[in-house]
């Protein structure tokens, strides 16, 4: 009776039977790179385990049997397995095979991601049957496998597919006896209470044609030694009269750090209730014996964010960040923590974070400068300049990150307040030639110091004609130099402090405290107000040709348009990231907002429609900012 029950399982259907071609162990969980092949990764180091399976011990006259034996190796990034494995049911069908696989690993920030593929073939026979339909009682069945495997945390993650190339098997003439994919799916978790105590719940899921089976798995591990639990399988939902009934079992088994061993015993349910089940799977791990003693004698250094750098040597110890940039954030991988950083989106070393011109873009700065040439008392541009200013409009435009600062001076000709107008005006016309070129207003920044600041003497034409001038500079931020200065020294102290293995939670030295004589920055809204208000309050404007003065009403009348065209706001930094500009309001302690203008986002910290009460706050802010006029 009982090899008729056997024969029926095996020759109920093809299909059905190789179902069981993919035997599953109750100890899985220990052998697991036997059934994904992603998993051979995982460590960087030989691992041998062997199992063996004696199911429904004394059903049949020969052992129902299945044996693993599986080698695998990590290489960085990368992993190879070898797996053997034998299959007996009893004498009825056996078969034997290998499987070569391979894994490659992705590493994120917060999880490792596994990919593995596995090949190889299967030797199966079929006991002779008193069944016209068997042509062959063997057959080499080849046979590939796909895995996935996912680490996060506590938590593992993995998926297999046996069986991907749906290979037919030659038994009989028929074509229908394809062997069909199997899907494994395996969640499982680690709790540690303390160092005596660990949990290590599992979950596995194996589903065929017409069958799924369940697999509920709950080890214990005891002083990192000694492992016992339970488990639980259902039994495959298929149509057979006889069932193969599985049900609960018991584990035990110990870990001696390279070798440990396993034990279960599984209780049989329905038919086979009187017929028990045993397996056992002993492993050993080749650790190398230096990597052994490292792991004794070094005491694992905090690190809180989990950033891979020490809190002893972390700018930024609560704050997830980069290695090189000694664990704060970096945005553009420059090495420059984020908040040194002036230029957070791009990378470089020059002024704070911030990249520097090339040599082509140096050239271009320098022949306009030498072009850009005024007569006495005028603001008008020379043809001979056009060409190189057309240059420097096409590179603001190819580069909308970049900011340029126009700087109008005067010679000593005329009264102080009247050349400081006109250094306005020398300004405003060459802002003017760069707006005609499509630059965008908001990359301008005006700024003019009269007869300040001579290059020469004014006591000959000579020096007053090269005093008679537009300096122009490209910047990526619109800090001024001394704020620049400033926030290189404070990251220079956060290094030194750091290094020198003072106390430090999150340097941050305010560039502003200890500088009182900032220059203050200026857009060309407020530049153009400020050269109205000069032009009104003069009383010695020297009398000038026509065609260089400019109309005072004309300029009054356009400087109160702009002021009623919309709000004023007090801006204390500025991105052309919109995720960027909400990034640094989450991160900062104020009350901060932004706005987008031109392509760019305005983050400010006051907004008022009148200007003096916009100039009333500034001076009583304490961190760098400027006034921008905004349109609503």
């Amino acid at each position: 009776m009982k090899k008729i029950i056997l024969i029926f399982i095996v020759t109920f259907s093809f299909v059905d039977v190789f179902a069981q071609q993919f035997p599953l162990q109750s100890q899985y969980q220990f052998n697991y790179a036997s059934i994904n092949p992603a998993v051979v990764g995982e460590s960087d180091y030989f691992r041998l385990v062997a199992s063996y399976r004696n199911q429904w011990v004394g059903f049949a006259d020969e052992a129902i049997a299945t044996q693993y034996l599986t080698v695998t190796r990590g290489f960085g990034l990368n992993g190879l397995g070898l797996t053997l494995l034998n299959d007996n049911t009893g004498g009825a069908f056996t078969n034997s095979g290998f499987k070569l696989s391979y894994s490659h690993k992705v590493k994120y920030n917060t999880h490792e991601l596994f990919l593995g593929l596995s090949g190889g073939g299967t030797k199966m026979n079929l006991s002779s049957l008193d069944d016209p339909s068997i042509v062959s009682n063997t057959d080499f069945v080849p046979q590939a496998t796909f895995g996935a495997y996912v680490k996060v945390n506590d938590w593992r993650l993995g998926v297999s597919v046996p069986g991907i190339l749906n290979t037919n098997m030659e038994f009989t003439n028929s074509s229908e006896n394809q062997i069909k994919s199997n899907v494994y799916t395996m969640i499982s978790y680690t709790k540690t209470f303390n160092d005596d105590w660990s949990l290590y719940p599992s979950v596995l899921v194996k589903n065929t044609r017409n069958h799924q089976q369940f697999d509920a798995n709950l080890n214990v591990r005891f002083k990192n030694i000694v492992w016992f639990g339970t488990s639980y399988r259902t039994s495959p939902n298929n149509s057979n009269q006889v069932q193969e009934a599985f049900g609960p079992s018991f584990y035990l088994g110990v870990d001696l750090g390279q070798f440990f061993s396993i034990y279960s015993h599984d209780f049989s349910t329905g038919n086979m209730a009187s017929y028990p089940t045993h397996e056992i799977t002993m492993g050993y791990d080749f650790k190398p014996i230096v990597q052994e003693k490292v792991e004794v004698m070094e005491k694992p250094l905090k690190d809180t964010d989990n950033d891979g750098v020490a809190d002893s040597l972390d700018l930024c110890p609560n704050i997830y960040g980069s290695l090189k940039a000694n664990g704060c954030p970096d945005l553009d991988e420059d090495g420059i923590p984020d908040k040194y950083d002036l230029c957070p989106e791009m990378p470089g070393s020059f002024e704070a974070g911030c990249p520097d011109l090339t040599e082509k873009e140096k050239q271009i700065i320098m022949e306009v400068s030498n072009d850009l040439a005024f007569d006495a008392g005028s603001d008008r541009l020379s043809r001979s300049s056009y060409s190189s200013l057309s240059k420097l409009a096409v590179l603001l435009v190819q580069n909308p990150t970049m900011f340029l600062e126009i700087h109008g001076y005067a010679s000593s000709e005329g009264g102080t307040s009247y050349n400081l107008g006109l250094s306005a005006r020398r300004a405003k016309t060459v802002e003017q030639f760069l707006l005609s070129k499509r630059v965008d207003q908001n990359s301008l920044i005006m700024r003019f110091s009269g007869e300040e600041f001579p290059v020469a003497s004014n006591e000959s034409e000579e020096g007053r004609r090269k005093n008679r001038r537009v300096e122009l500079s490209i910047k990526f931020h619109l800090k001024d130099n001394a704020y620049v200065v400033s926030i290189e020294n404070a990251y220079s102290e956060a290094l030194r402090v750091l290094h020198g293995k003072s106390s430090i939670d999150d340097i941050w030295i305010d560039p502003i405290q200890n500088n009182n004589n900032v220059v203050e920055e200026q857009t060309q809204e407020q530049v153009q107000e400020d050269v109205n208000n000069i032009i009104d309050n003069t009383n010695e404007i020297e009398t000038q040709s026509e065609d260089i003065i400019i109309d005072e009403q004309e300029t009054v009348e356009s400087s109160m348009n702009l002021s009623n065209e919309g709000r004023y706001i007090l801006v204390v930094q500025v991105f052309s990231s919109k995720s960027n500009a909400e990034k640094y309001i989450e991160n900062s302690a104020e009350n901060l907002a932004y706005t987008k203008q031109g392509g760019k986002y305005y983050v400010y910290v006051y907004r008022t429609n009148e200007r003096n009460s916009a100039v009333e706050f500034r001076s009583s802010y304490k961190s760098s900012c400027w006034i921008k006029s905004i349109k609503e």
